[in-house]
């Protein structure tokens, strides 16, 4: 069966912060190690700040956009979006679980949230640069690399741990055109 999408619910919550340590060891144990990986997944993706989030992305659904995808009764992904500015759209969160990777389902989830926004002129994410394959993916989808943080670069070589922005311009879509 494949992952339907679908806006957070309240009660998703707890499952999706599940779904979120579980992506975040498979991503970057390698690179911060376990120790420090749950540590910022216990700051970072809390039952408190998602439910912040998903409040902000009920009551200004122009501004915040929170998905999940899901199989049967378990998630499999999230992602968000928020608009910076009158232009620009900052792709916050997108994570699949490994095992349903590959499936085109981090593609639907990534036009779902770009398209929400029709004014935007812009899409920016930030992505640690030693998670290949997410720099990858966003590449295939049109995304370059827009700005590097100071601490990133070392003897002209990119500490893996660092992260950069990249961006994509969007075309203008506008209703009834």
């Amino acid at each position: 069966m494949s992952a339907r999408l679908r806006p957070t619910a309240r009660e998703d919550l707890s499952a999706i912060r599940a779904l979120l340590a579980a992506t975040w060891h498979a991503t970057y144990d390698a690179l911060f190690g376990a120790e420090r990986v749950s540590a910022m997944t216990r700051a970072w993706h809390s039952e408190e700040n998602l439910g912040r989030e998903w409040e902000e992305a009920e009551a200004f659904p122009a501004k915040r956009i929170f998905l999940v995808a899901g199989e049967e009764h378990a998630l499999v992904a999230t992602a968000s979006a928020v608009m910076l500015d009158a232009e620009t759209v900052n792709l916050t969160r997108l994570y699949v679980l490994p095992d349903h990777q590959r499936q085109r389902l981090g593609q639907s989830m990534l036009e779902r949230c770009l398209g929400h926004f029709p004014g935007a002129r812009r899409a920016q994410l930030q992505v640690v640069a030693g998670n290949a394959s997410a720099v990858a993916f966003y590449r295939r989808h049109g995304f370059v690399e827009a700005a590097t943080a100071p601490e990133a670069i070392e003897q002209g070589q990119r500490d893996p741990a660092c992260s950069f922005v990249m961006e994509r311009l969007l075309p203008l879509f506008q209703p009834g055109h």
